[in-house]
């Protein structure tokens, strides 16, 4: 295995995945991902008064990212502002349920050797919560 991006922990938190290790953080929107610390997460992420990361809707002010998938029909460019895209989501290329794209560079091996790529993309409706206290 060349590496793995983003692969889901017995726990059910997502290896690479900051806001899983620390909840002040999160994962940008990659256009590349090169390592496996890179992990690709389509979520809206929110900020309070103070610019720090919340999961509180009462002290929720804006966004700090919000890469959602939206569906077939959805204009970026024309949404209302209650369901406006943020951050640098309307600048990224695709966000469609039908078709997203970033870039995995790897670099091959020393030796010619026959490998096949896959790909696993997985969808969860909720947030990792964390491990049972």
């Amino acid at each position: 295995m060349v590496f793995e991006s983003g692969a889901l922990q017995p726990d059910g938190s997502i290896a690479g995945n900051d806001n899983d290790v620390d909840a002040t953080r999160f994962e940008p929107h990659y256009s590349v991902i090169d390592r496996p610390d890179e992990v690709q997460i389509y979520e809206s992420i929110m900020g309070d008064a103070q610019g720090r990361v919340t999961t509180g809707l009462l002290s929720a002010i804006n966004y700090r990212k919000d890469n959602r998938l939206l569906p077939d029909g959805f204009d970026k460019q024309t949404a209302a502002a209650e369901v406006a895209v943020r951050g640098e989501a309307p600048r990224i290329r695709t966000s469609r349920i039908k078709a997203t794209q970033f870039t995995t560079r790897l670099r091959p091996p020393r030796q010619k050797r026959r490998c096949a790529l896959m790909c696993n993309c997985c969808i969860s409706r909720s947030a990792f919560d964390g491990p049972p206290t």
